[in-house]
């Protein structure tokens, strides 16, 4: 069987669309009112940092490097575990949008 990938059609989108995108897919396929909720609220941290106008095609490992620092920076007692929990919801949404990171 083949398998599925999914791509965008358009490089130049932006992290705003490509979410909007990304949470009407999850709200779509019936996803719990809590998972939007937790999607939006770490593309809300992520974008304080990035960029909502930020290109997807931009996005590299150096970007995330310095979101986690940004986030040790803004909150010096946040766990390692919540950092990669919010690296986790990043990373799905790239994928999604086949512009992957690390």
């Amino acid at each position: 069987m083949k398998k599925l990938t999914l791509q965008t059609t358009d490089s130049n989108i932006t992290l705003q669309e490509g979410f909007k995108e990304y949470i009407q897919t999850k709200t779509l396929l019936g996803l719990a009112k809590e998972s939007i909720n937790q999607y939006e609220s770490v593309f809300r941290y992520f974008t304080d940092y990035i960029g909502k106008d930020a290109l997807c095609s931009s996005m590299s490992n150096n970007t995330i490097l310095g979101y986690i620092e940004h986030a040790k920076t803004l909150n010096p007692n946040i766990s390692n575990i919540t950092i990669n929990s919010y690296l986790r919801h990043i990373r799905a949404f790239m994928y999604f949008l086949s512009c992957a990171v690390a």
